[in-house]
């Protein structure tokens, strides 16, 4: 099993891949873990997301996708790779604490697009 080089912190944000609604359930200084409702067609995609007065305009691709087969939760849950994500979101990454605590809900929108 391969091994991750950055550790993923647990980080709720709505989401949207063109119009299609989503969320973001975690992150590390090189992607993201997202469910969402639609598969988005192609590989790559534009990320942008604002958090607090912070807006991050990121470029990633579809690193892998699993489809979920419960009531619960979007069908599909995917890792985003990000390519060259910068130094501003670097920190907000390391920011971050490891776990989400009770305050981290949804929130701050983010989109997802091509």
């Amino acid at each position: 099993m391969e091994e991750r080089k950055e550790e993923r912190k647990k980080k709720r944000l709505l989401l949207k891949i063109g119009e299609d609604k989503g969320m973001m359930v975690d992150i590390t200084k090189m992607g993201l873990r997202v469910m969402l409702e639609k598969f988005p067609p192609g590989e790559a995609v534009d990320i942008s997301f604002k958090v607090n007065d912070q807006a991050f305009n990121l470029k990633g691709t579809i690193h892998w996708v699993e489809i979920k087969q419960t009531l619960d939760q979007e069908p599909y849950e995917m890792g985003l790779s990000l390519i060259n994500p910068g130094d501003d979101f670097m920190k907000f990454v390391e920011s971050l604490p490891k776990e989400a605590d009770e305050t981290d809900k949804p929130g701050e929108g983010i989109t997802v697009g091509r």
